[in-house]
């Protein structure tokens, strides 16, 4: 809405305490309307990325953007070499090597090194699911998990194995997958040493030794009573 903006409104009669009518005078068509500056036009953004045409309230926003497109990250972590783009992410990734956990819930005092984090966190104790799917109404406490759910009814699987062309919903899935082409087995266990590439397998794995220490327990116990 601009500030030239004209209405016309009829004239509205009221009444004074003694029954004698006056009239309200009302803006007519040479009478312009003026506008509240919260209710103006959209937010000016005279900072455009030639890139991809994207626009920015200020010249430090788009700098920052602008390093999307050439991959530049200024911001280099001493302890490990990983480098970010932003100087807040290198201080929140810092938080990994230090332990720092500023972030404590008042309900059950866990600690976070991220503010994000905390707020996903307490909505385990609020019951809160802000993010609901359109479709069959359930509701999540993170948008990751709306935007996976959502992938369900579209079908989409937009993360695709260069080996076998298998699809999935979901970058951290196709890395679990790519493990059947590049042999890695992350998972060792701590009695034996022997690896493996997924995490429910070596749980599975481990049972075996808890199974048999169950059994000499037993039969140490067994032979005792004897």
């Amino acid at each position: 809405m601009s500030s030239s903006l004209t209405i016309i409104i009829t004239e509205e009669i009221k009444t004074e305490p003694d029954g004698e009518g006056y009239r309200v005078p009302q803006p007519t068509s040479d009478q312009p309307l003026s506008v509240h500056p919260d209710c103006s036009a959209a937010v000016e953004k005279p900072y455009l990325c030639q890139q991809c045409g994207n626009s920015f309230t200020c010249k430090g926003h788009l700098t920052i953007h602008s390093r999307t497109h050439t991959g530049e990250k200024s911001y280099l972590c001493k302890q490990c070499g990983k480098s970010f783009i932003q100087k807040g992410d290198l201080d929140r990734h810092t938080r990994v090597h230090t332990g720092e956990n500023p972030y404590q819930c008042k309900q059950c005092g866990k600690r976070f090194s991220q503010k994000g984090s905390l707020t996903v966190h307490s909505r385990i104790h609020t019951g809160e699911r802000p993010y609901q799917c359109k479709d069959c109404g359930k509701a999540f406490n993170q948008k990751i998990e709306l935007t996976l759910h959502m992938r369900a009814h579209t079908g989409e699987r937009p993360y695709i194995c260069p080996v076998c062309k298998k699809s999935y919903i979901a970058l951290s899935y196709l890395r679990l997958h790519q493990r059947v082409h590049t042999g890695e087995k992350s998972y060792q266990c701590k009695e034996c040493d022997k690896c493996f590439s997924y995490k429910h397998r070596l749980t599975s794995h481990m049972s075996t030794h808890t199974k048999g220490h169950k059994l000499y327990y037993y039969t140490e116990c067994h032979n005792s009573l004897k």
